[in-house]
């Protein structure tokens, strides 16, 4: 009989009962809806938090809801505030001129019709640039009362007022100053006079309607008072275009509103944010104001910090990911919810669902916060790494000055296709190569020949012998670090005990014997040893090096060694002994085959902690000595900062290059990083394969 598939068994199933589709259904459109049809309102609730705690914080995040009012017109609400903080000093300034109290109130601003003009006031005069048509940033115009413009009309014209009271005639001639010359261009129209040229077109009264252009104005109205008398409102009219020339000082017509960036929450800028990195930067005029570091009354107004913007939107796709996961974990738990009521007739309740979760799951929930924790403070990490390797990020871009923009896979084309970047590489590659195996190598024989010597029955106090011996392992590694340091610098104790016991020159002589140290150019041997400086005392260094590690690392192969080898049955030795094996034998067929079965996998990752191990060569040589520049290609000379030094191993180097004055270049850093990680992954990889790691309980 041929076994059914799941999915089979699935699709009979909803056939059979259909109630399970709708559970599944509802859950999927809206978390806990399949719970709650299922009668688990306890765990519908939690289910139903989950979305609506995201909305939540997208909601108390951002300002949704003020977005319409913030883009009713493009500098309306920016445009009043210029005005306003103008109004105080006009007051001060009428009211020493004419020895009057005079308030002009913070004016009112909104945008109109160009229609509305007409019905905006009772007749009255309306002036108009003459060039409104040929430049519509250039548009500004004014609404005066009636009884307004007739008295200033009578008071210029120097004609007795007929139907003014010659107490408001005096009172406004005294306003004058402050309507500027648009008011006495339209006194010159109304008395009769010619109008100066470039000054104003258009008169609108009761009778003497003027043409305006179609779109919209905005209107700003100042309402006046001296010696509280209200004198009235007086109206001035702008274009959009010449309101914002006024705030910016440049018009900008078609300037892009970022709507999400603006009024986004957590979640939709955290996304808007990685996938733009920014749109603003300081001195941007945006919205007719000046793009600050950090604005805190208007967020907006702040600019763009693209490491943060990226970094941030990473934390929302986690956050995103793991409401997917509870999703989809809430459709599953409705449909199994419902097959089990279908099934036995009684529903589930949450100490019920909480006690089953805990039996078959209990794993999973002790390891939950260890998954957050790895989710937050590895993966983002990681991907932020991944994600920087693909932008032009480098010393160049000046955070919240300048934005990090997208470049594609140009850094992989150069690091591992142009040959000045490729020769470098290998150059540090191939020395990391040997730094991270023959300094496991050495430290591990040295471990092993201690631990020897220690378990040697002739060998007395060898309490005391091990104890001595374990001091390296145990002292503060960068303490020994930088301690080797001072003692191989030139002027170090070192080279002061050569010195002082005349062993300087044949020691240094035999360095450059050797090919260690000297100067083959010069053709002898240095007069002092240059440990770590000079660039033909390269291979100085790295024995250096690997000597100084040597010291360090010994001890714990020794303690390692020394546990194994007492875990060995001594009726081995006395069988072997018996058969008249030799100590050689004895060691090569008994001890060694033992020791290396339980240490290889010390050994091996031992290795890959070397191939990264930072600290061993930065806090001792700096990575020092330098290679000469004439053997570093042209094009890089100019990237001296960021170059490796002959002890660089990759990780030292993309510490360089991220951090020395003027190298920051965090991109191409970003892309090493990837290359060690893929090294590092795959060669622990095949470890863990090797050693079974990965095979479940019961596999061979």
């Amino acid at each position: 009989m041929q076994k059914q598939s799941g999915k089979s068994v699935f699709l009979q199933e909803i056939k059979e009962q259909p109630s399970l589709l709708w559970v599944m259904v509802g859950s999927f459109f809206i978390m806990g809806l399949g719970q709650l049809y299922n009668k688990q309102r306890l765990k519908a609730l939690i289910f139903f938090a989950l979305p609506l705690l995201f909305v939540a914080l997208e909601l108390g995040t951002g300002s949704w809801g003020k977005m319409k009012e913030s883009y009713k017109s493009d500098y309306i609400q920016y445009f009043g505030e210029v005005l306003t903080a103008s109004v105080q000093g006009q007051s001060d300034s009428l009211s020493l001129a004419l020895n009057k109290v005079v308030t002009i109130t913070a004016p009112s601003v909104e945008q109109i019709d160009a229609s509305e003009i007409a019905a905006d006031q009772d007749p009255g005069i309306i002036q108009i640039r003459n060039n409104f048509s040929a430049d519509p940033a250039g548009t500004h115009g004014y609404i005066v009362q009636d009884w307004v413009s007739l008295a200033l009309a009578t008071a210029k014209a120097d004609v007795e007022a007929v139907e003014v009271d010659p107490a408001v005639i005096k009172t406004v001639t005294d306003v004058m100053p402050l309507l500027s010359t648009a008011v006495a261009a339209s006194v010159l129209e109304l008395s009769g006079q010619a109008m100066p040229s470039g000054a104003f077109t258009g008169v609108w009264s009761a009778d003497n309607a003027i043409e305006v252009p179609a779109g919209k104005l905005i209107r700003v109205t100042y309402p006046l008072n001296i010696d509280d008398t209200d004198i009235g409102p007086i109206i001035e009219y702008f274009t959009p275009e010449y309101a914002q020339q006024i705030v910016s000082g440049t018009p900008l017509v078609k300037e892009k509103h970022y709507y999400i960036r603006d009024n986004g929450g957590y979640i939709t800028r955290g996304l808007w944010g990685m996938v733009t990195l920014g749109s603003l930067v300081i001195g941007d005029t945006y919205r007719g104001m000046s793009v600050e570091a950090m604005n805190t009354d208007k967020p907006w107004a702040s600019a763009d910090n693209s490491s943060l913007l990226l970094a941030r939107g990473l934390i929302v796709v986690i956050m995103c990911i793991l409401l997917f996961f509870f999703w989809a974990l809430n459709i599953f738990d409705a449909w199994r919810s419902r097959k089990q009521f279908l099934t036995t007739g009684k529903t589930q309740n949450i100490r019920q669902s909480i006690s089953e979760l805990w039996e078959h799951a209990y794993v999973w929930v002790l390891i939950a916060p260890s998954i957050l924790l790895i989710l937050f403070f590895t993966v983002i990490p990681f991907f932020y790494t991944f994600l920087c390797s693909f932008t032009n990020w480098t010393y160049k871009v000046y955070l919240i000055q300048q934005l990090i923009k997208w470049n594609g896979i140009k850094e992989y084309l150069m690091v591992f296709g142009e040959p000045a970047w490729l020769k470098v590489f290998f150059q540090v590659f191939g020395w990391t190569i040997i730094w991270a195996v023959v300094s496991s190598i050495t430290v591990y024989a040295m471990g092993f020949a201690h631990a020897l010597v220690l378990e040697s029955p002739v060998v007395r106090l060898k309490k005391v012998w091990r104890s001595v011996m374990i001091i390296p392992w145990a002292f503060p590694a960068m303490v020994s670090l930088l301690f080797f340091r001072n003692v191989f610098d030139v002027r170090g104790p070192l080279n002061a005990f050569l010195l002082q016991f005349n062993l300087m020159k044949p020691f240094s002589a035999f360095l450059y014997n050797i090919h260690l140290a000297g100067s083959a150019v010069a053709g002898k041997a240095d007069d002092l040893i240059y440990w770590f400086d000079p660039s033909y005392n390269g291979n100085l260094a790295k024995a250096v090096a690997l000597l100084v590690n040597l010291w360090l690392g010994a001890p714990y192969f020794m303690m390692l060694i020394t546990g194994i080898m007492t875990t060995i049955p001594a009726e081995r030795y006395e069988a072997a002994m018996i058969d008249g094996a030799s100590s050689y034998q004895r060691f090569r067929f008994i001890t060694l085959p033992m020791v290396l079965n339980a240490t290889i996998p010390a050994m091996i990752m031992t290795v890959t902690f070397n191939f990264n191990n930072f600290g061993a060569l930065y806090f001792l040589t700096g990575g020092g000595p330098n290679w000469l520049i004439e053997n570093l290609p042209e094009s890089l000379r100019t990237w001296m900062n960021s170059m490796p030094g002959q002890t660089d191993i990759l990780i030292s180097w993309i510490y360089k290059i991220s951090f020395n004055m003027n190298a920051q270049l965090y991109n191409k850093a970003a892309v090493y990083t990837l290359f060690v990680f893929l090294i590092l992954g795959t060669f622990s990889l095949i470890n863990m394969k090797l050693t079974k790691a990965f095979n479940e309980e019961g596999e061979e």
